[in-house]
């Protein structure tokens, strides 16, 4: 099957995602952390790219024929 531009792009769009959310925990695990502000902050990062990676799975499923879990 031929990929598409819409299919690269959700393609590459993860990988940078997940990219920075390595990045983040690296940043975390190293210590370099200044104080519990700076903690949450690095963790809110990380939980709101987790669920921007799980809308577009759900989003490709909607696309693929699947019902909305609710």
């Amino acid at each position: 099957m031929a990929q598409t531009y819409s299919d690269r792009f959700a393609r590459i769009l993860a990988q940078l995602i997940d990219e920075t959310i390595i990045e983040e925990m690296d940043h975390l695990g190293k210590g370099m952390i200044d104080n519990i502000a700076d903690y949450k902050y690095r963790s809110g990062i990380i939980y709101g790219l987790r669920k921007v990676i799980d809308l577009m799975e759900e989003a490709e499923a909607i696309n693929n024929g699947k019902e909305r879990d609710i």
